[in-house]
């Protein structure tokens, strides 16, 4: 029993020691998990600044210091590398702005730009005098404020609403040739020998051989037998055969022009009066033969 106060005392002091142990295995291991180490490097002043970055292979927290910007960052754990949390924001690239800088006109060569004149989309010819040219399917005077088409084949002239009564009602066809080949013309081309070489005079036609021409404009001269007006009130068909509407030779006004040829009161005086026409001869598959007028004028009593 003498022995146990030795006993005591050693045991005791065993403890100690292994409690110094305990505590300075406890720090060490403190110190590792607080801060990742980089490779390669000395220690620096802890003045300066730290930041804790999670390892995204073990997820643990490191803590790297502002000091270690030049090293690579490891995972005090795994050893896996770390971001670097002091690097700043990777600068955008900037585009340049496009700008626009002038040569100067010296540097231009003068032919390397060209216009084209507008006048190029219809034909263009030289100014002359219109007095004696008349419209090929009216008669009428050439005016050009009327607007001015011309046929390339046999160079009659149209005014602008006669080009589109052929359009309509002949299918473009010239009333002279025959030929779709009628244009838009800017002015009259040049006087040639006569203004007959421009003029389209009509043939006339009796009732025994009008049939020879139809799609072309004619004259013709007869006496009416009977005027016949349609249901709607709107047409009418001046006849010059004693026929039926269908059959016989008739004079008809194209429709929303009658007021321009005179009305109806007009066309119906014509009956039983000799009378001499100008206009588009057609063989309309219901109609029949007829001639077509617009205008007052291309009806002569």
């Amino acid at each position: 029993m003498e022995y146990l106060p030795a006993i005591v005392l050693v045991t005791a002091g065993i403890e100690v020691v292994l409690l110094i142990v305990w505590v300075f295995r406890r720090k060490s291991s403190t110190t590792r998990q607080g801060s990742a180490v980089p490779t390669g490097t000395t220690p620096v002043p802890t003045s300066q600044r730290l930041e804790i970055v999670v390892c995204p292979s073990c997820h643990n927290r490191n803590r790297l210091r502002e000091a270690d910007v030049l090293s690579r960052f490891r995972c005090g754990f795994c050893r896996a590398e770390l971001p670097n949390p002091f690097a700043g924001p990777t600068p955008t690239k900037t585009e340049p702005i496009p700008t626009f800088r002038p040569c100067s006109s010296t540097s231009l060569n003068e032919n390397s730009v060209s216009f084209r004149d507008s006048s190029g989309d219809v034909d263009s010819v030289a100014a002359r005098d219109l007095a004696g040219l008349v419209d090929a399917f009216t008669g009428e005077a050439l005016d050009s404020a009327l607007g001015l088409y011309q046929c390339g084949n046999c160079e009659v002239y149209y005014h602008g609403s006669s080009f589109e009564v052929i359009k309509s009602e002949n299918g473009g066809r010239c009333v002279s040739c025959l030929k779709v080949s009628v244009r838009e013309v800017a002015k009259a081309a040049s006087r040639r020998n006569s203004t007959q070489n421009f003029n389209f005079e009509p043939d006339v036609v009796t009732l025994d051989n009008y049939r020879d021409h139809v799609g072309r404009v004619i004259t013709f001269e007869g006496i009416v037998r009977k005027v016949l007006k349609s249901r709607n009130g709107r047409d009418y068909a001046v006849m010059f055969e004693d026929k039926d509407w269908s059959v016989g030779l008739k004079m008809v006004v194209l429709r929303g022009t009658i007021t321009a040829v005179g009305g109806g009161d007009f066309l119906r005086r014509l009956n039983g009066r000799t009378v001499r026409v100008r206009g588009l001869l057609q063989n309309h598959p219901i109609f029949g033969f007829q001639i077509a007028v617009s205008e007052r004028r291309m009806i002569q009593l």
